[in-house]
């Protein structure tokens, strides 16, 4: 077959060739001719016009020759489907295929004359396609039941194509709901009342669209239905009810014919019966009981049916029982309590308390277990007596619930006056005492006579080792009789000035129900004294230092201090020259009643001192006209006179001080003890200690508390952080700052932080918790707590909240383009700020970070940040740079940026320089974010391309060792860039001679190729690393081992802003002063490079 094929294909092709340019049509001819010889001639001839699928036909060649004879005929299929033909000499019989739609076709016939010459037709013809009906015919019932289901199939098929479509129809008939699926129709007989047929026509068309038609008729046969009935009557009916129960019979195809009626359980009833319903009187029951009847109806065809009923007979109700109820109350408490009730024909049962409980409450705890709560009415004992109801819906019982108040619990003080505080009474002022309970009038007993403390409210001003007499002057209750009940008693008695007294109860007073009170005490308080006093003298090391006393006022009202002068020893600032007394006027400023204030020798310029009018903890003193300021030294006095300076307020010397107080008896005895020679001390006067006008009333402390109270008597700072150990614990404070609360520890290096930041969209000058918490974190993983103090940046309630950096301070201050850190500029400097808004008793525990915009006098970019050496004054410009938030990427600059550069200054701050301990920069082995070469970039991380920040800062573009992004650089996340103090951990790096193979001369350093020239393992003579002109032996330091946290021992921590000292530097107790020292006090930090200020400004634009 495979062999037929490829021959006829080659003859196919073969011929094609030779008819090349044939047309198409019936016939086409062509012929070959030799010389001499005339070709054939032929023509065809077919015995049908139209040829069909499978039809049989004959094509005849008709051929002649002029000058010779016909010797072979040759036919070939040459296009169309496969035929099955057979050739005869001049004709071919041929069968056509099937074929579905028109298709043509051309067979070729080829005739050769005895000399060889050819001739050759073609016939081209269509086969047409034909469609044969398709046939149906039905199966399916001849007759059904009424109501049952009836099923017809149509049976299709077609012989030369596919059904396509099964149509029903009804054609006879009541019309029914049949539904017809692939030829297969069904329906529910329906239920008639006779016989009935039903026809029904299906139509089925092939996909040719010819189509034939069956018929079917269906017999349906009439089918008897049961009758209905409905029975209706009372659900429920009580003793001797008539009850009446209707049977509501119908008969869809017929009638009734009988209806009959039987009891089937529940007490024999005499009934009596109409043609549809039976009637009977509700028997007695003990309980509720079914009474049930079948009702059976019969048609007219003997079919029946039967529907019940009951009716449930109802017992006589049984009222709910309850019991009274009898309780004890504790005074103003809730009291849960039970109450009894119960229902004999276990009805819901509804328990009403009433509308008016006379000011009491009760509410439910458990209503399913009757569990209650009653709260007498406030501040009331008197017993009380309820009417209460339970309910089953039908009848109602009444109890009673009876409440008797008690209290066993000691009572305690709500409230009283004076309140323990700071602030001094006047000495007439009334002692009030509220108490939790109502109290027992006749347990109520005083002193009537200074002496021996009796009776159950006592005063003291000697820890009762004898009590004052005191006059109870009024009694207050819930009602205005208060000769048997009080809730608060005011007595008076006479106090004396300037004299702290303690108020007490005793067990000998009861409450209401005898129960006792606790003995305790109730307030304790400071009378208020003539006049303002003296409390602290501060400490002075060097002529340039800046001496201050601290005053209270404890008058028991406000006073002007203008009303005031100051006399103490003087010295001139120009030229250091000292005077033996000199009496200076105050200022005008208010002091309110219970405050401190101190008043520190006047310095710094006109804005600093605008500033200090602002602040109400301090007040400048000099004389307006010289440099003459208030001065002392390790022997001194201090008189706090009269404004007219003709009367002695306060007096205190000290040393060897032989100064004799304008009013004699404003001192008496020897002096105070000498001030020692040192920075942070005071000689202090002790807190709430009479004034005895002697050298007892004070003591010296390494600790000074400026403006704030003098609680301070330990010495102890066992983790070296400049706060004093008894100030880091639990229920103390430093002068008044809650230091515990606010996270201080004795266990740990505490380092607060109060941050203003000025009023600015600049997002360099803002804060951001991102970047203090990295700062924080650094300093936690070497054993350090930061507290920082932002105020309500970040938590905006009232109170204070350390874990979101608020401890009260932290303020938004004016902005200023230009913020120096020197005096009398053209600006306001830091220090003004600092007056202005920190609070002066921080200043021995307070660093002061100022978020400004710049330290150039023009406003333009200035170096990130000034800080002092070893002090407690720092300051954050970088306004201006083009820090943004505006991409993730600028997002992580600003972070890193502001929390290296807040590390790198308080660094300084804690005795850091830029070199670690000396002032040589960008030292590759000195891996920390003090050296300029780490300092914004970050740290390099150790193996893994450490070279990269030497690289961009010497060789930024250079691709011979540049190539490389930095590692953990700071366009990364915060939590991955790296700023640290250094370890120490480095070896020296000789610039005499340079191993590049040992990179930053770290453990596990790889290369650096240090000349840029891409070879790392070059030895480099004479090669200056830091690029500082000097061939040295660069030195790495442990930078955390020698932090110093304790600042108040040094002048840049208790000065404003004037020159630093050496805290090495010691002195001996002197008369005179030890010589200024003129080291530098603080770094300014230098320009940022154009590349730093051109990336961030790409940053920006992206």
């Amino acid at each position: 077959m495979v062999k037929n094929n490829i021959n006829k294909w080659l003859s196919l092709l073969f011929l094609s060739l030779l008819i090349t340019g044939c047309g198409g049509g019936g016939e086409g001819s062509d012929s070959t001719t030799a010389p001499g010889n005339a070709a054939p001639s032929v023509t065809l001839s077919v015995s049908s016009n139209v040829i069909t699928s499978n039809q049989s036909f004959t094509i005849t060649a008709l051929a002649s020759d002029s000058d010779g004879q016909i010797a072979s005929y040759q036919w070939l299929q040459l296009s169309g489907p496969e035929f099955t033909f057979t050739p005869n000499g001049n004709t071919l019989t041929a069968t056509a295929p099937s074929v579905t739609t028109d298709t043509t076709f051309s067979f070729s016939v080829t005739v050769t004359d005895n000399s060889g010459a050819t001739a050759q037709q073609v016939f081209s013809g269509t086969i047409t396609s034909q469609n044969n009906a398709p046939t149906v015919n039905i199966t399916g019932p001849s007759s059904a039941l009424a109501s049952t289901q009836v099923t017809l199939v149509a049976n299709a098929q077609d012989t030369d194509g596919t059904i396509s479509n099964i149509n029903w129809i009804q054609s006879a008939g009541d019309n029914v709901e049949f539904s017809q699926t692939d030829g297969v129709l069904s329906f529910t007989a329906p239920n008639v009342s006779e016989n009935t047929t039903l026809g029904f026509s299906v139509t089925v068309t092939d996909n040719a669209g010819k189509s034939a038609q069956a018929s079917k008729t269906v017999l349906i046969n009439q089918v008897n239905s049961a009758p209905t009935v409905i029975v209706t009557g009372p659900e429920e009916a009580e003793k001797d009810d008539r009850v009446t129960l209707a049977a509501d019979a119908q008969d869809s195809d017929g009638s009734i014919n009988s209806i009959t009626w039987q009891q089937i359980s529940g007490p024999v009833v005499e009934l009596t019966q109409t043609q549809t319903s039976i009637s009977f009187n509700a028997p007695t029951v003990a309980k509720n009981t079914n009474v049930t009847f079948v009702v059976t109806v019969t048609d007219d065809d003997n079919a029946t049916n039967s529907a019940q009923k009951t009716v449930v007979v109802l017992a006589p109700n049984n009222p709910p029982t309850a019991d009274d109820v009898s309780i004890s109350v504790q005074y103003n408490q809730a009291t849960e309590f039970s109450l009894i009730v119960s229902d004999a024909d276990n009805d819901t049962v509804q328990i009403d308390f009433g509308d008016d409980l006379n000011g009491a409450q009760i509410s439910v705890i458990d209503a399913q277990a009757l569990l209650f709560s009653y709260t007498h009415p406030a501040n009331s004992i008197t017993s009380q007596s309820y009417t209460l109801t339970a309910s089953d819906s039908k009848d109602t019982t009444e109890f009673t619930l009876n409440i008797t108040v008690v209290d066993s619990t000691p009572a305690t003080i709500s409230n009283v006056t004076p309140q323990n505080n700071n602030d001094p009474v006047l000495v007439d002022s009334p002692v009030s005492i509220t108490f939790s309970d109502i109290m027992l009038t006749s347990t109520l007993a005083v002193n009537s006579s200074s002496g021996a403390c009796t009776g159950s409210v006592q005063v003291s001003a000697d820890d009762f080792t004898t009590c004052l007499a005191l006059n109870i002057e009024s009694l207050s209750g819930t009602t205005s009789d208060t000769s048997t009940y009080f809730h608060t008693v005011n007595v008076s008695a006479s106090f004396n000035e300037d004299s702290q007294y303690i108020v007490r109860v005793t067990a000998d007073l009861t409450n209401f129900d005898d129960t006792a009170i606790e003995t305790q005490t109730a307030t304790s308080f400071t009378t208020s004294s003539q006049d303002i006093k003296i409390t602290e003298v501060s400490s002075v090391q060097f002529s340039n230092d800046l001496p201050w006393i601290e005053i209270y006022n404890g008058t028991g009202a406000a006073v002007n201090l203008q009303s005031y002068s100051l006399k103490t020893r003087s010295i001139n600032m120009f030229n250091s020259s000292t005077s033996a007394e000199t009496t200076f006027s105050l200022p005008s400023k208010e002091l309110e009643n219970g405050e401190y204030l101190i008043l520190q020798s006047k310095f710094g310029d006109d804005f600093l001192v605008n500033a200090s009018v602002n602040n109400p903890k301090i007040a400048l003193v000099g004389n307006t006209n010289d440099e003459i300021r208030p001065y002392w030294y390790i022997n001194g006095f201090v008189e706090l006179l009269n404004s007219a300076g003709t009367q002695t307020i306060d007096f205190v010397k000290f040393g060897n001080s032989v100064q004799e107080p304008v009013t004699p008896s404003q001192w008496q005895g020897g002096n105070a003890e000498q001030i020692i020679s040192e920075q942070g001390g005071s000689l202090k006067r002790e807190l709430n200690a009479t004034d005895t006008n002697q050298s007892t009333d004070w003591s010296y402390s390494v600790f000074n508390t400026p403006a704030g109270p003098n609680n301070i008597n330990c010495t102890i700072d066992d983790d070296e952080d400049g706060i004093p150990d008894c100030a880091e614990q639990q229920g103390t404070t430093f002068a008044g700052l809650p230091l515990y609360e606010w996270g201080a520890r004795t266990s740990q290096k505490d380092i607060f932080i109060e941050l203003d930041y000025m009023d600015s969209s600049d997002v360099g000058i803002t804060p951001h918790r991102t970047a203090l918490e990295k700062v924080a974190s650094v300093f936690a993983g070497k054993g350090y707590t930061v507290h920082f103090d932002v105020g309500d940046l970040f938590d905006q309630n009232t109170n204070t909240a350390p874990q979101n950096f608020d401890l009260g301070g932290g303020n938004v201050v004016p902005f200023n383009s230009y913020t120096p850190f020197e005096y009398d500029l053209s600006s306001p400097n830091l220090f003004a700020y600092k007056m202005e808004y920190s609070d002066i008793t921080r200043r021995p525990i307070f660093h002061y970070l100022l978020m400004a915009s710049s330290g150039n006098e023009d406003g333009s970019i200035s170096g990130s940040g000034i800080a002092e050496i070893s002090g407690n004054d720092l300051m954050v410009t970088m306004g201006g740079w083009g820090l943004t938030l505006d991409t993730q990427v600028a997002t992580n600059v600003t972070y890193n940026y502001q929390a290296s550069t807040i590390f790198h200054e308080l660094g300084h701050n804690l005795g850091l320089y830029h070199g670690g301990d000396e002032e040589v920069n960008f030292k590759p082995n000195h891996l920390s974010s003090m050296n300029y070469l780490y300092q914004l970039a970050g740290l390099s991380t150790i193996g893994n391309n450490e070279g990269d920040r030497y690289y961009e800062r010497f060789y930024p573009g250079n691709a011979s060792c540049n190539i490389a992004p930095n590692t953990n650089s700071h366009l990364g996340s915060t939590d991955d860039f790296i700023i640290d103090y250094s370890s120490g951990s480095s070896a020296d790096l000789n610039e005499s001679t340079i191993l590049e193979v040992q990179g930053l001369n770290r453990n596990s350093s790889l290369p650096v190729d240090f000349n840029c020239n891409a070879i790392n393992t070059e030895s480099l003579t004479s090669f200056d690393t830091n690029q500082d002109n000097t061939i040295s032996i660069l030195s790495d330091v442990d930078e955390w081992s020698v932090l110093n946290l304790q600042f108040y021992m040094q002048s840049a921590g208790n000065r404003f802003g004037v020159p630093n000292t050496n805290n090495s530097k010691v002195h001996n107790l002197q008369s005179s002063p030890a010589n200024i020292e003129t080291l530098p006090s603080y770094i300014k930090e230098a320009q940022p490079s154009s590349a730093i200020i051109a990336e961030l400004k790409a940053i920006k634009e992206q």
